[in-house]
């Protein structure tokens, strides 16, 4: 999982893995207040513990956030990638994250010309 954020606004890219394919993604897109760390942790600890969610093995996160908080609250491995495959693909869930961010942004600046 990766994210990136701009101003008030976050957009979260989770990919979801298994034997070493992508079988799923999901993105999400909020406003929020206060700091962005906190409320992605929140928003990790609420998607995991839900009950149609299966927990991964494993869950890769980047630096910005605490990975033994979420390995402690989750109860699974928290990794932070440094280097290969896992660090490339946190970095590709990053641009995925801004694109989805960028395309959020431009409809909202939409909606309001036409309400002008």
């Amino acid at each position: 999982m990766n994210f990136v954020e701009h101003d008030q606004f976050c957009a979260i890219q989770l990919v979801f893995v298994r034997n070493g394919a992508i079988v799923g993604r999901s993105s999400k897109v909020f406003e929020f207040v206060g700091e962005v760390n906190d409320m992605i942790e929140s928003f990790l600890m609420a998607f995991y513990n839900h009950p149609n969610h299966l927990r991964p093995k494993e869950l890769l996160v980047p630096d910005q956030l605490d990975a033994k908080l979420l390995a402690r609250s989750l109860d699974i491995k928290v990794r932070i990638p440094k280097k290969g495959e896992k660090k490339i693909l946190l970095e590709q869930l990053q641009k995925d994250a801004q694109i989805v961010l960028d395309a959020h942004l431009k409809m909202l600046h939409y909606a309001e010309q036409k309400d002008e």
